[in-house]
């Protein structure tokens, strides 16, 4: 494994701090607004992690940490990732204070937060992955801990129902995972997510490039430009037959500029063209 730790660091926190607190709450005490202040905490913490993963992605630098080898798994930073996981550790952390009044009476405190812990913790690694191994192994953690903590209040019978209920609805949708996971690696021989490079700034030499996820300013100013096709329909045609530079394209236009320069074929253009139409 190598890469920047900052990136399996808010990871770490919350899985170790489940840990943590389940031990704390098995040979210390089980006092539930201790638990609850601890696991506050542990969120918190998480959220301060993020803080140097935001300087580096503001810098234009992505951070990534595992095994990039041939077939690897690893996981990235980019700035969407990063706001999805902020705003679950930040509700991770509310429902946690609300936690401490709300379970006042309920029991099995060692097990409710450690597994509120272990949820977020799925969630984040969900959108850190880029690779379809990790995305699923994150989902499967994420929802074990929502399973449990949805049939928390067991000794109801609405609880068990509700609980039996996700849980089928979910091992169907794992089986569903399973298999296009099946039919992608078959197709492709690899389980890593695609990612667009962004677009190259000053136009010298290459072709187009597609832009990086959380930038779409970047994205429309480069899906903008003239097109190098001039048979797109919606566009201002000269009469030399070029697209016009003091003219710009339509936004729908625009963005069947984008979808040609991003397929690999001439019968992917023109199946698009037959499926969506005409402006």
């Amino acid at each position: 494994m190598r890469g920047d730790v900052w990136v399996v660091l808010p990871l770490a926190c919350l899985a170790g701090g489940a840990f943590a607190i389940y031990l704390v709450a098995r040979l210390l005490t089980a006092r539930n607004e201790l638990l609850a202040l601890l696991t506050a905490l542990v969120f918190a913490t998480a959220l301060g992690a993020l803080a140097p993963l935001f300087r580096l992605t503001r810098a234009g630098y992505l951070p990534r940490w595992g095994h990039f080898g041939s077939g690897g798994a690893f996981l990235r930073a980019d700035p969407g990732a990063l706001m999805v996981a902020g705003v679950a550790l930040g509700l991770g952390m509310l429902v946690t204070v609300y936690s401490g009044r709300y379970l006042a009476f309920d029991g099995r405190h060692e097990s409710y937060y450690p597994l509120l812990l272990l949820l977020v913790t799925g969630l984040v690694g969900m959108v850190m992955a880029a690779d379809l191994f990790n995305l699923y192994m994150f989902c499967e953690l994420m929802s074990i801990a929502a399973y449990v903590l949805v049939a928390f209040r067991h000794r109801l019978a609405t609880a068990i129902e509700a609980g039996f209920k996700y849980l089928i609805m979910g091992s169907v949708g794992t089986v569903t995972i399973l298999m296009g996971l099946s039919f992608v690696y078959r197709e492709t021989g690899t389980l890593a997510l695609p990612f667009l490079l962004p677009p190259q700034v000053g136009g010298g030499g290459g072709g187009a490039r597609g832009p990086a996820p959380g930038w779409p300013v970047s994205w429309w100013a480069w899906a903008s430009r003239a097109p190098s096709c001039p048979s797109i329909p919606g566009c201002p045609m000269p009469t030399d037959g070029r697209p016009a530079a003091s003219a710009p394209c339509s936004p729908a236009s625009s963005f069947r500029a984008f979808s040609m320069r991003c397929s690999r074929s001439a019968w992917d253009w023109d199946f698009r063209r037959a499926t969506w139409g005409r402006c």
